[in-house]
């Protein structure tokens, strides 16, 4: 999913207890800028998540690896991170550290699983 054309960074979260993943995703700054000219924001997300799919098809990915639904990281820093040692969200070697990320979008994660469960 990280070759999508406009993401920078993105998280992929999935639960055992939760039959779809969800991700949390960074755009550069000019996709966010088309994400955000879009008439309706629900559109704007299944036209993204749609390009994921097609992604997801291309690598023939089975259905079980495919996202559901994204949230789409907005605090970036200067060079367009959203995802930094500064934020804790990344160690040293540059890895995502996946319990501070599982805590920091805790609510983010819930809401996207609301959307999905219907």
């Amino acid at each position: 999913y990280a070759r999508a054309r406009g993401v920078t960074q993105i998280w992929v979260h999935g639960s055992s207890d939760r039959y779809a993943l969800v991700a949390v995703v960074v755009l550069s700054k000019s996709r966010l800028r088309e994400y955000d000219e879009a008439e309706n924001e629900e559109e704007a997300m299944k036209k993204l998540i749609a390009e994921f799919d097609a992604l997801a098809k291309e690598f023939n990915l089975p259905g079980y690896e495919r996202l559901k639904r994204v949230h789409i990281e907005r605090e970036v820093d200067d060079d367009g991170l959203g995802f930094t040692i500064e934020n804790e969200c990344m160690t040293p070697s540059f890895k995502i550290k996946r319990p501070v990320m599982k805590k920091r979008y805790a609510d983010e994660i819930e809401k996207m699983y609301k959307v999905i469960e219907g």
